[in-house]
């Protein structure tokens, strides 16, 4: 009984009033990020225009809540990160650009409150908070650590807001901390590393905040765990393999569906988006299908969900693309809409949440 009021109010989404078509930003290893609109009755990606001024290699988005302004970092040895206002027709104006806290960032994300950017450096495992300026600019980092040698692959909040998590790959382990609201400085929580098991990549939470999940770089492998969001620890992993056996490859992104019913996982490698189904009593997964996109799929470096969970945007690293598929409310199975050339080496692709 869990899913049914989020199944039902997504299945309202599908058959009431037609949506507004919400914005798309794709961005990657050239100097640009591609804008489109998605067609909210076809699934097609309609082109907007695209946004330069932002540096080389803006390899991973975030904007603030409601979202009015971006945040794109600049993936190279001294990491930046440049912030743009969005405009009503989703062009972005660039304000101003601060360090990312370390060597090659990864990973950026901003947290609920608006006030801060979080920024996790691959190159040397700084992880930094920047302050975020009255004129939506960013300021030079308020807070470093360098807990791991290197590896630092995302930071992400949990869905208070109050603790910030950074799965590392190389070392293996996914880091918890507080976070001080007021002044932006992450206390590291108590347990403070989370054992991995195959080189944590990314992490996401459950709807409910009662689980989370990771998505392993090796081992083609995806982790839940067990969420305690009053501690904000993780705790009781659980492993399964993601992909036939005998694939090669690595994991890179993990989301979960609005309705909490459908976790998804990318395979580069195998090109597939494995697909979960969510148990409603204990959060583990059991896997539906990997789905291929008929081979369309080619190194899925990152996907997103939209908001109402119609529809599933797979950034294809490997052809300059991104594809669209359409989401089965009730199975959480895929169907192909259609593909789009869009940024050389895309890495990341969102939709804009509604203004």
């Amino acid at each position: 009984m869990i899913w049914v009021l989020p199944l039902l109010l997504m299945m309202a989404v599908q058959k009431g009033a037609p949506t507004p078509n919400p914005l798309v930003y794709v961005s990657g290893y050239g100097e640009q990020i591609a804008l489109f609109r998605l067609d909210m009755t076809s699934g097609a990606l309609q082109p907007h225009g695209t946004a330069a001024g932002g540096g080389s290699s803006p390899s991973y988005l975030a904007w603030d809540p409601p979202p009015r302004h971006l945040y794109a970092l600049q993936e190279q040895s001294a990491g930046r990160i440049v912030s743009y206002s969005i405009t009503p027709t989703g062009t972005l104006t660039r304000i101003n650009d601060a360090s990312s806290g370390g060597n090659g960032p990864a990973h950026v994300s901003v947290h609920r409150s608006g006030k801060w950017v979080l920024s996790a450096n691959y190159g040397d495992g700084r992880v930094a908070v920047l302050p975020i300026l009255a004129n939506g600019g960013v300021g030079e980092p308020v807070f470093t650590d360098n807990p791991v040698p290197k590896n630092a692959h995302q930071i992400i909040e949990d869905p208070s807001g109050k603790f910030v998590f950074v799965p590392c790959t190389g070392p293996n382990v996914i880091l918890q901390y507080r976070i001080d609201g007021k002044t932006g400085k992450l206390t590291p929580n108590t347990p403070f590393r989370v054992p991995g098991d195959g080189e944590p990549r990314h992490l996401a939470f459950h709807p409910g905040g009662k689980y989370a999940y990771a998505i392993n770089e090796a081992g083609l492998s995806v982790t839940s765990f067990l969420y305690d969001k009053r501690a904000g620890t993780l705790s009781s992993p659980e492993t399964l393999a993601a992909a036939p056996a005998g694939a090669r490859g690595s994991g890179a992104h993990i989301a979960v569906h609005p309705s909490g019913r459908f976790v998804y996982a990318s395979l580069r490698g195998p090109n597939h988006i494995a697909v979960f189904d969510v148990n409603a009593a204990t959060g583990r997964l059991t896997q539906i299908v990997n789905e291929t996109g008929g081979g369309v799929i080619s190194t899925p470096r990152d996907f997103t969900i939209d908001p109402t969970g119609q529809f599933l945007l797979v950034a294809n690293q490997g052809s300059d693309s991104v594809t669209v598929f359409r989401v089965n409310a009730a199975d959480g199975r895929l169907t192909i809409v259609g593909t789009t050339p869009t940024v050389p080496k895309p890495a990341f692709v969102g939709v804009l949440p509604r203004r």
